[in-house]
């Protein structure tokens, strides 16, 4: 549980089944709720739509796009520096099966924070598969976390695109890719560091999230 967001807490309340049965029968709250507290401008809704037109149509057929978020930055965390790409690829490839979905049905949105991870995704699934929005990871974003690259304007397009996918694989304990599961109403796949890390740290290399 996420010591940031109590919703929860408040799901295991005895006195309040009921009133979540009623109202969330799937029990997934933020989908259901972040709309009506958060709406993009006008501006970044054109972006999006744009975006889907130009990579998740092709000859009016809708895709099955998987996102990927990556998250190899966060200060001096060695825990994220044992991340084989490798791993977040083939399991797309697979949450991609699990749905009968392969070939040119399928398209991979990626979201990361190092610039090459998005040459290695091209090359290894596909450069007319794979696409990415104008992140402008080389700056670093102003106002906010110093770790953090990119804009606020191209972190929230990456979030809301992945919010727009059909599933996610995320980084282990990385919010931003959490949030975006949660917004697309998504369990989503988390990969876990490569085993080469202290013994302490190490974890199977991926998980389904459950629905509790």
């Amino acid at each position: 549980m996420d010591n940031d967001y109590s919703v929860p807490m408040l799901q295991s309340n005895p006195f309040l089944k009921d009133f979540f049965a009623k109202h969330f029968p799937s029990s997934e709250v933020y989908n259901r709720m972040w709309r009506h507290v958060y709406r993009p401008s006008l501006r970044m809704q054109e972006n999006l739509e744009q975006i889907r037109r130009q990579h998740m149509v092709r000859e009016k057929k809708t895709l099955f796009v998987v996102g990927i978020q990556i998250r190899m930055q966060k200060g001096t965390n060695a825990y994220f520096k044992g991340l084989d790409l490798n791993n977040f690829f083939q399991m797309a490839v697979a949450a991609a099966h699990s749905h009968g979905r392969t070939g040119s049905s399928v398209a991979f949105f990626i979201a990361a924070d190092e610039p090459q991870v998005y040459s290695r995704a091209a090359l290894a699934l596909g450069a007319d598969r794979t696409f990415w929005t104008d992140n402008q990871i080389d700056k670093k974003a102003q106002g906010s976390h110093g770790t953090n690259p990119g804009t606020e304007w191209t972190g929230l397009a990456d979030l809301l695109v992945l919010s727009m996918c059909d599933d996610i694989v995320t980084t282990f304990s990385s919010t931003y890719g959490g949030l975006a599961a949660a917004m697309a109403g998504i369990r989503p796949i988390m990969v876990f560091p490569d085993a080469d890390l202290p013994h302490q740290m190490q974890f199977p290399r991926y998980a389904k999230e459950l629905n509790l």
